[in-house]
């Protein structure tokens, strides 16, 4: 079972907001300017993250019982999760803004069919 910190980096990783525009490039005819846009936008995003997650595994305590509910996570590891759910959050913004309209169009009903089967795979659950 990955430890706590573990968990906050997966979570971080996962959250990735240039995964789902590079999965769909094709569909979405991503030109090579912008492909190249996100590629910077990736490694500012890593850089940017990688100090805050070296902070959480420092001060993240290495167990934590599932009755805590994170109850026990520290004020300074909460500051840090919250400061990666920003960070990762600003850059959708800075990717979905070098998409024309018919790319943002696009990618918006790409991704609410995404999520419909995310939650179809999860066993139900409405979209």
């Amino acid at each position: 079972m990955p430890s706590p910190a573990d968990m906050v980096k997966q979570q971080a990783e996962a959250a990735d907001p240039f995964l789902f525009l590079n999965e769909h490039r094709k569909q979405l005819a991503l030109s090579s300017v912008q492909r190249d846009s996100f590629k910077v936008y990736e490694k500012e995003l890593e850089k940017a993250r990688d100090p805050l997650l070296k902070e959480v595994y420092k001060h993240m305590p290495k167990t934590m019982s599932r009755e805590s509910g994170g109850s026990g996570t520290p004020d300074t590891v909460r500051t840090l999760v919250t400061a990666l759910t920003e960070l990762n959050k600003s850059y959708p913004e800075r990717a979905y803004a070098q998409l024309d309209s018919a790319q943002r169009d696009n990618a918006e009903l790409l991704h609410v069919q995404w999520l419909f089967n995310q939650r179809a795979n999860r066993g139900g659950g409405r979209p």
